[in-house]
Order: C-alpha cells, then structure tokens, then sequence
C-alpha cells in the first residue's frame, strides 16, 4: 500500500484512507496520494499520477474520489493529460483575442457522470453524501444558466436526474474494471504522450515540413485563422491550428490536433459558422518551413 504525501490528519474521512488505498492504488509505481495537493499532478518523468485531497480551503477524501472519478470516466488517451485535457466552452475569435462561452450542457453532463461515479465510491467507503449534495454543485458550472429549467429548483432536479441515470450505467465493480484496466496501461500511455510532445516541439521549434497551409479568414473582423499541416516523424502528420488576430500569433489560440477533420473543425468553430474565405497554399516539394 502506498503512503500517503502530506500531513493526512487534515483531511476529512480519512479513516477511509486505508480501505481506498488497499483496494485502488496497489500500484504504487504510477499511482500517488497527496493530502496537500488540489486536482492532479502528473509527472511525466516518472510515469505517475498523483490525486490529490484538496479542493480550495477544503481537505477531504471526497476530493480524491471526485478526481478517481474524472479518470474512470474520461476517454482512456486523455488520462495523461494535466486537468484530464479540459477546455471550457466554445473559443471564438474576437479583435482581442480568443474568448470562449459555452454552448451546451456538455460540461454539465460529463460532471453528472463523473458524480455518478464517485456516489458509488462514497457509498463503498460509507461516507454520508446524497445525490442531491453533489447536484447542488452543479450551479458552479459554466454551462449551469443553460441546464433546462425554469428556476433554480428544476436545473438541479435536472442535474439529479442525470446522477440517477449514471448510477443506471455504472457499478462498482464496472468503475473498478475500468480503474484497474486503465491503471496497468499508464505507462504506455504515458508513453505515446510524450511521443507526440516531442513531435508537437519539433513542430513549433519549424523541423518539419510543411505539406500546406490552410487559412480561415474574416475580412470584416480583422482575424484569421490559419490551420498548417505539417509532416512529423515517419509518416505522422500533425495538424497545428494557431489563431493570428491583426497580425499577431494568439497564445491561447494555439492547438495540435492527429486529424485534419478535428483541425479543420475547430478552425471553423471560431467564426461561429459564418462563412469565411480559405485559402489553400501547396508548398514546394522539400520546403522547410518554420512555424508561425
């Protein structure tokens, strides 16, 4: 069993510790508690993830369940990313920058899921919190304003209702499956992470070359966006979008994706759907060119 980092009398419930660390981080190579740490650490010299206890002002073993949660429950190549690869809302081109809104309840529903999976945690550890404790969080969200209902009331009967159906899909022993499965593979994936970080460095430090360049311009905004596809290692490829507003590269603009489609979809996403003017450029055979 794992020892615990940090001072763990601090944290509430934490006469379940030794019960959650004997059943669910046996594997103390890729697996790390910390009383003191909020969210998730994720070392990637190590090949290990650390959960943490904290959330703000606050120290509890629900904390550490919460974010068990979020790794059972996210696909399986975003578990070795640091806050599980979250992005907030739909990002859109302004002539200051990129900002982002929501525009579903997306967010909401992946949390109710996650909530449904850490109910069924608590439930084994016999901690004492309902479904309606953790709907209630919901209100937090940045999505909660378009959850359906009229009143405050409603979004969170709503929100309810999601926890509920998740705890239709999901069993302990499912969650667990999954944990244990996804916990022999953290090497692996760690792996294939770093493999594409470094080929993502090569690309912006412009040691690949370009295949085509892709730009999405709106004219009456004053932005583009430009989507450049680049040739990695081997026979990879991977599609880097950077967001150029009034001549200037946007740093929070800036993504790789694996797939022309996906690349293109977000390039698209920041006009909002309105029509823009793309204009493709076929480099010559052998140019190298470095990245914007």
């Amino acid at each position: 069993m794992i020892k615990i980092v940090g001072d763990d009398m601090k944290v509430e419930n934490r006469e379940c510790l030794p019960t959650l660390l004997d059943r669910w981080f046996k594997d103390g190579r890729h697996l790390g508690v910390s009383a003191n740490l909020e969210g998730t650490k994720h070392d990637f010299k190590g090949r290990r993830i650390t959960f943490g206890c904290r959330a703000g002002p606050n120290y509890d073993v629900t904390n550490l369940l919460h974010e068990m949660a979020h790794f059972i429950e996210i696909d399986e190549r975003r578990v070795v990313k640091e806050n599980w690869g979250f992005r907030i809302g739909r990002p859109f081109l302004t002539n200051f920058g990129v900002d982002s809104i929501p525009v579903n309840t997306k967010g909401t529903e992946r949390e109710a899921r996650v909530w449904a999976i850490q109910h069924l945690l608590t439930v084994h550890l016999g901690i004492e919190e309902t479904v309606m404790d953790k709907a209630k969080i919901a209100q937090f969200m940045p999505d909660f304003w378009r959850i359906p209902g009229e009143t405050y009331d409603e979004k969170i009967a709503f929100v309810v209702k999601l926890i509920e159906d998740g705890l239709q899909t999901f069993t302990l022993e499912s969650i667990e499956g999954i944990w244990n499965e996804r916990v022999a593979k953290l090497g692996a994936l760690f792996d294939a992470e770093i493999a594409r970080r470094k080929r993502a460095d090569r690309l912006l430090a412009g040691e690949v070359r370009n295949k085509r360049k892709v730009t999405f311009a709106d004219d009456e905004v004053g932005s583009s966006h430009v989507l450049i596809t680049e040739d990695g290692i081997g026979d990879e490829t991977i599609h880097e979008v950077a967001v150029i507003v009034q001549g200037d590269l946007v740093g929070d603009g800036y993504a790789l994706y694996e797939t022309e489609e996906a690349a293109e979809k977000y390039a698209r996403s920041m006009f909002d759907g309105e029509p823009v003017k793309v204009t493709t450029i076929e480099p010559e055979p052998g140019l190298t060119v470095a990245c914007p």
